[in-house]
């Protein structure tokens, strides 16, 4: 300040309830602030990330399953089917043949969906269940037009 008698400048300190002091508790809760947004922001960057990836890998597994059921009567997807779902063993599905009956298809059919029912695909990764689900679907569209 510029004191008049002195005719110079003088800093003084100012009061004390002029000063606002730092305590050790609100700078914990602002660090503890920060830390949670740091923390958040990147959560939703994860969460975008997963959400592309799970677009890509939808639209990458529609494509392959209409690839695989362009055409196709319900009995030659069963025969077919090892071809599309690698991760399950091919002993486990049933056998057919190209000359089967209804009856044998519709036996093969009601096995197949209780192998690759996603309720089933407990455990596998996110690809295999997309998979398992789109092929499950497939299946279903194919029995009611069979």
């Amino acid at each position: 300040y510029y004191h008049r008698i002195t005719r110079d400048v003088r800093w003084e300190r100012p009061p004390d309830h002029l000063i606002y002091q730092v305590n050790e508790e609100e700078m914990k809760v602002k660090a503890q602030q920060e830390e949670r947004l740091r923390h958040l922001e990147e959560e939703a960057r994860k969460r975008e990330k997963e959400e592309e990836d799970l677009v890509r890998l939808k639209s990458e597994i529609d494509h392959l399953v209409d690839n695989w059921t362009f055409g196709k009567e319900l009995k030659h997807l069963i025969i077919d089917l090892p071809g599309i779902l690698p991760h399950i063993e091919s002993t486990k599905f049933p056998k057919l043949k190209r000359r089967a009956d209804e009856s044998q298809v519709k036996r093969a059919y009601r096995k197949v969906i209780r192998l690759v029912h996603p309720d089933k695909q407990k455990g596998r990764t996110l690809r295999e269940r997309l998979l398992a689900q789109r092929v499950t679907s497939a299946l279903l569209k194919a029995s009611s037009e069979y």
